[in-house]
């Protein structure tokens, strides 16, 4: 009787409250789907983003996504589409429980890398207008 109770409460706060179960979204679903995963343990699946790199030299279109983790394990993302002239990006960060921040976009030239800290690389976006950069993420060397 407790599994129907249960069952029913929870149909009841999906269609009467409009609460919702959102679909996981985990480190190894994010390199299934093909994704570059910044965490605190690290950089996977570079070789995609070196591939980005090398199709921004080439003026040929790519896109990418770049999926970050905060420390609580919640996803926040960076889609990165290359037309051949610029990179149109959009920051998602909604799914991060303790973020506020709205979803932005906006259009950057140039993909950079440079040092950080000690043990450490920035990459980040160029050419953004009046940014100037837009912050990615960092990577160990």
């Amino acid at each position: 009787m407790k599994k129907k109770n249960f069952a029913a409460a929870v149909l009841v706060c999906l269609l009467a409250t409009g609460c919702s179960i959102k679909e996981a979204y985990d480190s190894e679903e994010a390199l299934k789907r093909g994704d570059v995963v910044s965490s605190v343990l690290g950089l996977k699946n570079k070789e995609r983003l070196v591939r980005f790199q090398k199709h921004l030299a080439k003026k040929q279109k790519d896109k990418i996504r770049i999926t970050g983790y905060t420390i609580e394990g919640d996803p926040i993302f960076y889609d990165l589409n290359y037309n051949g002239k610029t990179i149109e990006y959009t920051y998602d960060p909604t799914h991060d429980q303790y973020g506020a921040s709205p979803v932005e976009t906006g259009s950057c030239t140039d993909l950079i890398e440079k040092p950080a800290h000690s043990d450490q690389i920035e990459y980040a976006l160029s050419g953004c207008g009046q940014t100037l950069e837009r912050h990615l993420f960092n990577a160990k060397k």
